[in-house]
């Protein structure tokens, strides 16, 4: 977007890619939604092969 000069401005949300912070919490966001869906689905995987979200494997003794 920097190469053609040209920015993003939302006018019913806070997004504007018009500035470098406006740039970094772009990326934050999409960032913290990736690592949202990752913790989702192993809990998903956890649960589905019958463990317990949540709680670490048991050290062997």
């Amino acid at each position: 977007m920097d190469l053609h000069k040209v920015a993003f401005k939302s006018s019913t949300e806070m997004f504007d890619t018009s500035s470098g912070t406006g740039r970094m919490l772009t990326f934050a966001q999409r960032e913290r939604k990736m690592i949202g869906e990752c913790v989702f689905e192993s809990t998903l995987k956890k649960v589905e092969t019958g463990g317990r979200p949540g709680t670490y494997p048991a050290i062997p003794t």
